[in-house]
């Protein structure tokens, strides 16, 4: 038989095993969560002499993409004792060619970066004409550090999140995108500021950076007695520029690597909870029984309140539409606050987006949330 391979799981099958749904072909484990009855007909024995090819009686899904037990499955059976607190389901982690943890595909597509082309231009066009006016009527140096700031971050935010929108699925990609949409950001505020400041209609880049160049000669502002001008005046530019294209980078790849999406439904996992937990003493010893599927260490931990210093992070994500992917991670997260009382958080990623079963996110709800 000709070899294929599993939509969803993307184990190598014969066609004898393929259970075909809508034009796909599934192993005889996803079938059943497409739908598929688990008693289907079995393929046909194989010849004296060759190992069967046929799936076990009873098979088990892969950890992480099984969907809960049908109300068929589950009548009858005793229920669990102990409520929220009983003992954590402990599942057989890896399966032979699925990795533990969730990364992304790759995937580009053409949706994902027209979006993300056609929002950086739009998003930057915009806020980078009041970026320019605040810059222009309010030349201290403290407003223009905070103002390049939130110009640059938003603008990373919105194009991370219009390649979401166009189910991007590469980090790399994402990064680029920030990094362009950054330069024209700069590029653009420099257009805007002078027809503010000389109302000179200056859009070549040559013809920017020569125009500067006779700016910086003279100066624009001083602080404490020092003129910036020339090479020091520069540099502030320079930093400015930095600091915007830096923060639209960030903040497009960070957008579109901090999710997970589900390639059956082609849709962006939801956060469907987040709790906090006793701190983790001991991570090398934890986190590689988590990995083997032991959740009997996490379900020992308790919730602690909002107002500790240093907690462990739980978040769950999960597919709410097929209920096909689900995944765990933990953070360790310390709260400090300055002579102001502003709060400020160290975040130390302990364990990012582990691929469980509905069985374990399910029941790592009850237990913490």
């Amino acid at each position: 038989m000709a070899p294929t391979q599993c939509f969803m799981c993307q184990l190598p099958i014969t066609e004898a095993e393929a259970f075909v749904s809508k034009g796909k072909s599934y192993c005889s484990q996803c079938r059943i969560a497409v739908g598929g009855s688990p008693d289907a007909a079995a393929p046909a024995p194989a010849p004296e002499g060759l190992p069967s090819m046929a799936a076990p009686a009873q098979p088990s899904m892969p950890p992480g993409f099984g969907p809960p037990p049908s109300a068929a499955e589950t009548r009858g059976a005793p229920a669990p004792s102990g409520g929220a607190d009983a003992a954590a389901p402990k599942i057989s982690l890896p399966l032979p060619g699925r990795p533990l943890h969730y990364e992304h595909s790759g995937t580009i597509g053409f949706a994902g970066p027209v979006f993300m082309l056609s929002g950086a231009l739009a998003v930057a066009a915009v806020t980078g004409f009041i970026y320019a006016y605040v810059v222009y009527w309010i030349p201290l140096i403290y407003v223009n550090a905070l103002a390049c700031l939130g110009y640059g971050a938003f603008l990373g935010y919105m194009v991370g999140q219009l390649g979401k929108a166009g189910s991007l699925r590469s980090s790399p990609f994402a990064l680029l995108m920030g990094f362009f949409a950054g330069v024209f950001a700069v590029y653009f505020s420099w257009a805007i500021w002078f027809q503010a400041h000389a109302s000179l209609a200056i859009w070549s880049p040559a013809g920017i950076f020569d125009e500067a160049g006779k700016i910086a000669v003279e100066g624009l502002w001083g602080i404490g007695g020092i003129a910036f001008k020339g090479g020091l005046l520069k540099a502030v530019w320079a930093a400015e520029a930095a600091i915007i294209v830096g923060s639209s980078t960030l903040l497009a790849w960070l957008a579109v690597s901090e999710g997970a999406f589900c390639e059956s439904c082609h849709e962006w996992l939801a956060r469907t909870a987040e709790a906090r937990l006793e701190p983790v003493l001991n991570p090398p010893a934890l986190i590689p029984k988590l990995e083997r599927g032991d959740f009997a260490a996490l379900a020992g931990m308790g919730n602690v309140a909002y107002d500790v210093h240093r907690f462990c992070r739980l978040e769950l994500w999960a597919c709410n539409k097929c209920r096909f992917l689900f995944c765990l991670s933990l953070s360790d997260v310390s709260i400090t606050k300055d002579a102001e009382g502003n709060k400020d958080e160290d975040i130390e990623v302990l364990l990012d987006k582990l691929i469980v079963s509905a069985e374990v996110h399910d029941w790592a709800v009850k237990r913490f949330v």
